[in-house]
């Protein structure tokens, strides 16, 4: 090693050289008598083990995947808003079909009211009582079974 005088540049070489053998330890696998895996950066002696491989090195550089993380992160996003979306579809769906089967109970229990025997009193929009005409009962029959085929199944 060539002598400059300078004592730090001697003291990260040397430290370089030890870190640099340091990350290419190997690395040992074995079971002992007991069933327990053992790992270290020795062999054991007189008792079978296996080499460990160190991990490979990543295959894309870190900026691809960086771009690729962040790619997958808004597609989780865009799954999770999608998510909620058909939730929100799904509960409107329930609550249409909630409101049409009590539509139609009212459709049915109404029609089978109008065609009753015997005289009608309905209550008026304004709140009061009416004996309706046959032509006022025929009409309110017929927006009753509309009503149940709008909303009956």
């Amino acid at each position: 090693m060539p002598r400059d005088g300078n004592p730090m540049r001697a003291i990260a070489l040397t430290l370089l050289l030890t870190t640099a053998g340091l990350a290419q330890a190997a690395m040992y696998k074995w079971v002992d008598e007991d069933g327990n895996v053992h790992y270290g950066q020795r062999p054991p002696a007189g008792r079978p083990y296996e080499r460990m491989r160190p991990a490979p090195r990543p295959s894309t550089p870190p900026e691809q995947a960086d771009t690729r993380l962040e790619q997958l992160r808004r597609q989780i996003e865009e799954a999770g808003r999608a998510r909620e979306e058909a939730d929100r579809k799904a509960a409107s769906q329930q609550a249409e079909a909630a409101r049409r089967r009590q539509n139609c109970a009212i459709a049915r229990r109404n029609l089978a009211n109008l065609e009753m025997g015997g005289r009608k009193k309905l209550v008026g929009p304004d709140g009061v009582a009416y004996f309706p005409t046959p032509e006022e009962i025929e009409a309110k029959k017929a927006a009753a079974r509309k009503a149940i085929e709008e909303n009956c199944e």
